[in-house]
């Protein structure tokens, strides 16, 4: 047998930026939401007791921040909705693809045969919306995948999809 190691042309290389990525729920932003409204909330609220209990802290510096945390809040909703615009997934015949981000965009790629475990969960929030987490575990110290903001079938059938391919895959070897 003799070793082979020809080197390939970038150009002749799949391009995975040409695949047609599915968006997750638009319902998911409002999860993100409430998610951001809820810590905001917590944090006003621990600030104030500390604030209005201290007497070394003026109301107008308690005041200003309150606007502060207020105004980071917003900037916050505003980052995540241009960022929710940019998510999406994709499966192909070998591999699942997430893409995520708005300034440190991201994009994963797991082939299927190195997926060892899928799972699907809920948070409490997000059963409110009918709306679930598909989470793929890798083998070793490899990168995890979290597919957010699924509708919960859409979820169960690319589980069970996957979940066949890792068996044909390690059936194949």
């Amino acid at each position: 047998m003799s070793f082979s190691n020809l080197q390939l042309e970038i150009k002749d290389l799949p391009q995975w930026e040409a695949v047609q990525f599915q968006p997750i729920s638009k319902r998911y932003l409002t999860v993100i939401i409430i998610n951001y409204v809820i810590v905001w909330f917590f944090i006003l609220l621990a600030s104030g007791i500390v604030i209005f209990n201290t007497e070394d802290i003026s109301k107008t510096n308690g005041l200003i921040f309150g606007v502060s945390v207020t105004a980071l809040f917003l900037f916050f909703i505003v980052m995540s909705v241009l960022a929710f615009k940019k998510r999406g997934y994709a499966i192909r015949e070998k591999d699942v693809l997430y893409k995520a981000g708005l300034l440190g965009f991201h994009t994963v790629i797991i082939p299927y045969k190195h997926i060892q475990h899928v799972k699907v969960k809920e948070s409490f929030i997000s059963r409110m919306f009918k709306l679930v987490t598909l989470e793929m575990y890798t083998a070793g110290a490899g990168r995890n995948m979290l597919i957010q903001g699924l509708e919960r079938d859409e979820a169960e059938r690319l589980q069970q999809f996957i979940v066949s391919k890792i068996t044909e895959e390690s059936e194949a070897n």
